[in-house]
């Protein structure tokens, strides 16, 4: 009987330190470890994507890589896809997100912000025969977006209600349905969009309209003050040295966008 209890004890003990792996809860406890568990798409160029040497590259890993620095700590890079970011810091997986994570109102019902440290349009392509130049001229019309990522939050409260929102896991299968004609239209983030329509001349694809500007924070868990005020103290100094604009102009080809404040 003692045995199984030590064993069942064991077990426990291993479960916990597992799960708390990645829930430091300020930003010494992350400095005592050593390391900082980042949440990151590495399926989105240019904000997120793998290097020649499979390595974490892209807009969010130098701002992830910049956090560590200033810091003092190592950091671990976990990927997470669209619809997984936010259950992958609640279930505390990562320590903070770092994954183009938009600012919605929805989303802040269950983590924290950090201040924004970039922005991204939010735009309408379909092929150039097609004629869209605002969301009521969906109705009728099917239109491909990311299960609960931007692009369903921005489009969805405005589309008719004859308009069917088709969701995908990720915006690579939503724009292959495009390109299968399983959709009329997507909506997605801008330089996606670019990249997309230069991979694939062949089908004249445009942008239509801009749905609206994102702009996106460093997802905390909520109840984490102390790292909450160091992202923002931290996202401020990048801004004031200028190393974001130099993120940003390396990455997105373009100077940091006019960011919100607070």
């Amino acid at each position: 009987m003692k045995t199984i209890i030590k064993t069942f004890a064991a077990a426990i003990m291993g479960i916990v330190l597992l799960s708390s792996s990645a829930s430091a809860q300020t930003v010494e406890a992350i400095q005592k470890r050593g390391k900082i568990v980042v949440g990151m798409d590495q399926t989105i160029p240019p904000y997120g994507l793998t290097d020649e040497k499979r390595e974490p590259a892209g807009y969010d890993a130098d701002v992830a890589r910049a956090i560590g620095k200033a810091m003092g700590v190592q950091v671990e890079f976990v990927q997470v896809a669209g619809p997984t970011r936010i259950p992958a810091l609640l279930t505390n997986q990562v320590d903070i997100v770092v994954a183009t994570l938009g600012m919605i109102p929805e989303r802040a019902n269950q983590v924290w912000f950090s201040m924004p440290y970039g922005s991204v349009d939010v735009v309408f392509v379909s092929k150039a025969a097609n004629k869209f130049a605002k969301a009521s001229d969906t109705a009728g019309k099917r239109v491909g977006v990311v299960r609960g990522g931007i692009q369903d939050t921005s489009f969805t409260p405005i589309a008719p209600k004859t308009t069917t929102v088709v969701r995908f896991d990720d915006d690579a299968t939503v724009g292959q349905a495009l390109l299968a004609g399983q959709v009329d239209a997507i909506v997605t983030a801008s330089h996606w969009a670019a990249e997309f329509m230069k991979r694939n001349t062949a089908a004249k694809l445009e942008v239509k309209f801009t749905v609206r500007q994102s702009p996106y924070g460093i997802g905390i868990r909520k109840g984490e003050m102390d790292i909450l005020q160091w992202m923002n103290q931290f996202v401020a100094f990048m801004k004031i040295t200028g190393e974001l604009d130099q993120i940003s102009r390396r990455w997105i080809g373009a100077p940091l966008s006019n960011l919100p404040v607070w």
